[in-house]
């Protein structure tokens, strides 16, 4: 896998990792990740709601 840097001619450009957290590892995340995590997230409460 290769990684660039964002340029003016970047397309969407706006799905890459820009979010950055400090803590509790140094990381970048996007905007796609936390849209995963979300999910995955509502998934395992719906599982375990269930009746």
């Amino acid at each position: 896998m290769s990684y660039t840097f964002i340029t003016d001619k970047t397309p969407l450009w706006f799905l890459a990792d820009i979010i950055y957290l400090p803590w509790p590892k140094e990381q970048f995340i996007s905007i796609g990740d936390i849209i995963i995590l979300l999910g995955v997230f509502l998934l395992i409460q719906n599982i375990t709601l269930a009746e």
